[in-house]
Protein backbone atom coordinates (compact mmCIF):
# COMPACT_ATOMS: atom_id res chain seq x y z
CA UNK A 1 0.00 0.00 0.00
CA UNK A 2 1.02 3.48 -0.72
CA UNK A 3 1.56 5.68 2.33
CA UNK A 4 0.58 8.56 3.09
CA UNK A 5 1.83 12.27 2.34
CA UNK A 6 3.83 14.09 5.36
CA UNK A 7 3.80 17.91 5.13
CA UNK A 8 7.73 19.06 5.27
CA UNK A 9 9.74 21.93 4.50
CA UNK A 10 12.89 23.50 4.99
CA UNK A 11 13.50 27.13 6.20
CA UNK A 12 15.73 27.88 3.66
CA UNK A 13 16.05 26.91 -0.25
CA UNK A 14 19.75 26.64 0.08
CA UNK A 15 22.39 26.43 3.06
CA UNK A 16 26.21 26.55 3.68
CA UNK A 17 28.33 23.65 5.19
CA UNK A 18 28.25 24.80 8.75
CA UNK A 19 25.10 26.04 9.04
CA UNK A 20 21.72 24.16 10.54
CA UNK A 21 18.85 23.56 8.54
CA UNK A 22 15.67 23.26 9.90
CA UNK A 23 12.91 20.28 9.33
CA UNK A 24 9.49 21.37 9.41
CA UNK A 25 6.89 18.33 9.75
CA UNK A 26 3.38 18.51 9.90
CA UNK A 27 2.06 15.11 11.62
CA UNK A 28 -1.44 14.33 11.69
CA UNK A 29 -0.67 11.76 14.76
CA UNK A 30 1.68 11.07 17.36
CA UNK A 31 4.27 8.86 16.60
CA UNK A 32 7.79 8.18 15.98
CA UNK A 33 9.66 9.91 12.88
CA UNK A 34 13.00 8.53 10.62
CA UNK A 35 14.41 11.32 9.75
CA UNK A 36 16.45 10.95 7.04
CA UNK A 37 19.56 13.11 4.97
CA UNK A 38 20.32 11.36 1.82
CA UNK A 39 22.81 12.56 -0.95
CA UNK A 40 24.94 9.95 -2.81
CA UNK A 41 24.23 7.68 0.26
CA UNK A 42 22.88 7.62 3.65
CA UNK A 43 24.45 10.55 5.22
CA UNK A 44 22.68 10.71 8.55
CA UNK A 45 19.78 9.37 10.01
CA UNK A 46 17.87 9.61 13.42
CA UNK A 47 14.19 8.79 15.32
CA UNK A 48 12.44 11.47 16.70
CA UNK A 49 9.35 11.21 19.08
CA UNK A 50 6.75 13.53 17.02
CA UNK A 51 3.58 15.40 18.50
CA UNK A 52 0.13 15.84 16.98
CA UNK A 53 0.99 19.05 14.59
CA UNK A 54 3.78 20.57 13.83
CA UNK A 55 7.64 20.12 14.82
CA UNK A 56 11.06 20.97 14.15
CA UNK A 57 13.74 19.08 13.78
CA UNK A 58 17.56 20.77 13.52
CA UNK A 59 19.93 19.35 11.01
CA UNK A 60 23.18 20.41 10.82
CA UNK A 61 24.45 21.23 7.02
CA UNK A 62 28.17 18.86 6.72
CA UNK A 63 30.39 18.62 3.98
CA UNK A 64 28.70 15.27 3.04
CA UNK A 65 25.67 17.19 1.49
CA UNK A 66 27.91 17.91 -1.43
CA UNK A 67 26.13 20.20 -3.54
CA UNK A 68 22.35 19.61 -2.28
CA UNK A 69 20.58 16.57 -0.32
CA UNK A 70 17.29 14.78 0.29
CA UNK A 71 15.88 15.05 3.44
CA UNK A 72 12.87 12.50 4.18
CA UNK A 73 10.68 12.06 7.22
CA UNK A 74 9.24 8.88 7.65
CA UNK A 75 6.32 8.83 10.71
CA UNK A 76 4.99 6.01 11.91
CA UNK A 77 2.17 5.93 14.20
CA UNK A 78 0.64 3.30 16.92
CA UNK A 79 -2.96 1.59 16.77
CA UNK A 80 -5.10 3.57 19.09
CA UNK A 81 -8.83 2.46 20.19
CA UNK A 82 -9.92 4.38 16.88
CA UNK A 83 -7.32 3.39 14.52
CA UNK A 84 -6.70 -0.37 14.86
CA UNK A 85 -3.99 -0.22 12.28
CA UNK A 86 -0.27 1.51 12.93
CA UNK A 87 0.42 3.68 9.84
CA UNK A 88 3.51 5.49 7.87
CA UNK A 89 3.44 8.64 6.60
CA UNK A 90 6.30 9.69 4.57
CA UNK A 91 7.70 13.40 2.93
CA UNK A 92 10.56 14.69 1.35
CA UNK A 93 12.10 18.07 0.83
CA UNK A 94 15.58 18.90 -0.99
CA UNK A 95 17.93 21.28 0.40
CA UNK A 96 20.44 22.82 -2.19
CA UNK A 97 24.20 23.68 -0.54
CA UNK A 98 25.98 26.86 -2.17
CA UNK A 99 28.94 25.76 -3.89
CA UNK A 100 31.13 28.56 -2.08
CA UNK A 101 34.73 28.35 -3.34
CA UNK A 102 33.84 25.07 -5.39
CA UNK A 103 32.59 27.20 -8.39
CA UNK A 104 34.51 29.05 -10.60
CA UNK A 105 33.80 32.24 -12.18
CA UNK A 106 35.27 31.87 -15.96
CA UNK A 107 35.38 35.27 -18.28
CA UNK A 108 36.39 34.74 -21.85
CA UNK A 109 38.07 37.74 -23.94
CA UNK A 110 37.46 37.07 -27.35
CA UNK A 111 36.78 39.16 -30.31
CA UNK A 112 32.76 39.72 -30.90
CA UNK A 113 33.25 39.07 -34.75
CA UNK A 114 35.07 36.64 -36.38
CA UNK A 115 35.10 35.92 -39.70
CA UNK A 116 34.85 32.22 -41.01
CA UNK A 117 38.32 30.08 -41.10
CA UNK A 118 40.38 32.26 -39.30
CA UNK A 119 42.77 31.97 -36.12
CA UNK A 120 41.53 34.08 -33.21
CA UNK A 121 43.70 34.30 -29.71
CA UNK A 122 41.18 33.71 -26.63
CA UNK A 123 42.06 34.70 -23.48
CA UNK A 124 40.00 32.32 -20.52
CA UNK A 125 39.99 33.61 -16.76
CA UNK A 126 38.91 31.05 -14.28
CA UNK A 127 38.75 33.22 -10.78
CA UNK A 128 38.30 30.31 -7.82
CA UNK A 129 40.77 27.89 -8.89
CA UNK A 130 43.85 27.45 -5.97
CA UNK A 131 47.51 28.34 -6.97
CA UNK A 132 48.85 25.95 -9.12
CA UNK A 133 45.18 23.71 -9.69
CA UNK A 134 45.11 22.75 -12.84
CA UNK A 135 41.65 23.63 -14.84
CA UNK A 136 40.45 21.99 -17.74
CA UNK A 137 38.21 24.08 -20.21
CA UNK A 138 36.10 23.14 -23.72
CA UNK A 139 35.77 26.02 -26.07
CA UNK A 140 33.24 25.45 -29.02
CA UNK A 141 32.77 28.26 -31.50
CA UNK A 142 29.18 28.46 -32.98
CA UNK A 143 27.32 30.99 -35.39
CA UNK A 144 24.88 33.04 -33.31
CA UNK A 145 22.59 32.98 -35.98
CA UNK A 146 22.55 29.17 -36.06
CA UNK A 147 21.92 28.99 -32.24
CA UNK A 148 18.64 31.96 -32.76
CA UNK A 149 17.38 29.51 -35.43
CA UNK A 150 17.16 26.73 -33.43
CA UNK A 151 16.49 27.72 -30.37
CA UNK A 152 19.35 26.20 -28.59
CA UNK A 153 20.40 27.70 -24.87
CA UNK A 154 23.95 27.96 -24.27
CA UNK A 155 25.38 25.11 -21.43
CA UNK A 156 24.77 26.05 -17.89
CA UNK A 157 27.69 24.51 -16.12
CA UNK A 158 26.58 25.63 -12.28
CA UNK A 159 23.91 24.02 -13.06
CA UNK A 160 25.09 21.01 -14.07
CA UNK A 161 27.87 20.96 -11.87
CA UNK A 162 26.12 21.90 -8.80
CA UNK A 163 22.27 21.59 -9.55
CA UNK A 164 19.49 19.14 -7.98
CA UNK A 165 20.23 15.23 -8.95
CA UNK A 166 17.37 13.01 -8.49
CA UNK A 167 17.16 11.13 -5.57
CA UNK A 168 19.82 8.08 -6.14
CA UNK A 169 19.05 5.81 -2.96
CA UNK A 170 15.74 3.39 -2.98
CA UNK A 171 13.39 3.98 -0.40
CA UNK A 172 11.85 0.49 0.33
CA UNK A 173 9.51 -0.87 3.61
CA UNK A 174 7.40 -3.61 4.22
CA UNK A 175 4.89 -1.97 5.66
CA UNK A 176 1.98 -3.77 2.63
CA UNK A 177 3.12 -7.30 3.78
Amino acid sequence: ATPDLLSVSLDQPQYKVGETATLRVSARRAGTALVSVLADSVVSHQFVDMAEGESEIALEVTPDWSTGAYVTATLLTPTSATDPMPTRAMGLAYAAVDPENRALQVTLDAPDIAPARADYTVTLTANGAEPGQTVYATLAGVDAGILGLTGCEPPDPQGHYFGQRALGIGIRDTYGR
